[in-house]
């Protein structure tokens, strides 16, 4: 099962500052909810989005080949109806396999967008009804032309990460990695495990390509990324709960070959 935590769009300005300005590729490793594909000022001839979780991947080829359905189907379909929810959720989660169509990706788009930020989506995940929490927000982006600009420019994969390393590396290539945040794999998928954030960082370490990498502070970075051979960026970002009351101010960091 997985959630749709650690979107970025708050972040975008402040990553763009790191960024390198241009690549000739430009790859989004863990393209959760694809804020870093879709926002940033980064130029580059080809982007791909990535990320393990087909649907996802599904989303976004939706999103590129058919988003007049994809908002057709969310606006025809009642907001805020936990009936509704319930059943979709058995469409999606309580059969052993569902094919993954245009339907049933709105199908999740629906119970995606209608779940408490944290929680990981699934037959038992919890209907959180808000106004911020609504199908209608993928709708209004669907409708910005320079987002379905973007999106027409973007190759999708839905591949494990060290494939995506291994097939794109290159010295025009230029990888964005925001994975699962470090001991809480769990609230994202049970296709990370805890031993994957070391793999990950051997292959970085041999990378040809450039690389940023953004990740919390924990102390087997500065083993793994030695500040002698990587850059190590930091910026602050004042992060609000989904229910928009908790405040707190985050510390970012953003691991860089470059």
């Amino acid at each position: 099962m997985f959630a749709y935590m650690g979107g970025k769009t708050q972040h975008i300005k402040y990553l763009d500052r790191i960024f390198p300005k241009s690549s000739k590729s430009m790859v989004d490793v863990f393209g959760g909810a694809g804020w870093v594909s879709l926002k940033t000022q980064h130029h580059a001839e080809n982007r791909i989005y990535n990320d393990i979780n087909p649907w996802l991947a599904s989303a976004f080829s939706c999103f590129k080949t058919e988003p007049d359905r994809i908002k057709d189907l969310l606006t025809a379909w009642p907001h805020h109806n936990a009936e509704l929810y319930r059943q979709f959720q058995k469409d999606i989660f309580g059969q052993q396999s569902v094919e993954i169509d245009t339907l049933s990706t709105a199908k999740f788009l629906y119970l995606q967008t209608q779940t408490f930020s944290g929680n990981t989506l699934g037959l038992t995940s919890s209907v959180y009804f808000n106004k911020l929490k609504s199908p209608q927000t993928v709708i209004n982006k669907l409708n910005k032309p320079h987002i379905i600009e973007r999106l027409q420019s973007l190759s999708v994969e839905n591949k494990d990460f060290s494939h995506i390393l291994n097939e794109y590396d290159s010295e025009d290539t230029f990888f964005y990695l925001d994975p699962p945040y470090y001991k809480l794999e769990h609230y994202y998928t049970s296709v990370f495990a805890h031993s994957q954030h070391a793999v990950l960082a051997k292959m970085l370490s041999r990378l040809r390509g450039r690389f940023a990498l953004s990740y919390y502070f924990f102390p087997e970075l500065e083993q793994w990324f030695p500040r002698n051979k990587f850059n190590h960026h930091t910026y602050t970002l004042v992060k609000t709960s989904s229910s928009a009351k908790n405040k707190s101010i985050g510390t970012e960091l953003v691991i860089t070959n470059y």
